[in-house]
């Protein structure tokens, strides 16, 4: 907000304060991101002073549980120190932790 003014001051005068998107999800079971109203009760404060519109961009917090990747292990493969699991998916289906080390949850599943 402190920028806000100091453009302001400068002449440059804003319409409104995108923050992105500002509401995550749960990656892992014991993860707790914050409520809308955790992050209203902190942003809004902040930005009213502003007079400028507010706009959060919920993103991933509207689908980021929303799907899930099956896969089957197809193979074992033990090297002495090393075991690999070869599983029917690939990098491309779930790009995320070999491009920056995200996380995700995974649950065995069974037939019953």
């Amino acid at each position: 907000m402190e920028l806000v003014f100091k453009l302001k001051k400068e002449g440059i005068n804003l319409s409104h304060i995108d923050i992105g998107g500002g509401l995550g999800i749960k990656y892992k079971p014991e993860d707790s991101p914050p409520s809308p109203k955790d992050l209203a009760d902190i942003v809004i404060p902040a930005v009213k002073d502003t007079g400028l519109k507010l706009i959060i961009e919920p993103g991933r917090s509207l689908i980021g549980e929303a799907g899930i990747l099956v896969s089957q292990v197809i193979f074992l493969k033990d090297k002495g120190k090393k075991h690999f699991i070869i599983i029917d998916a690939g990098m491309n289906d779930l790009l995320r932790p070999a491009m920056y080390n995200a996380y995700h949850h995974i649950l065995p599943a069974e037939k019953r």
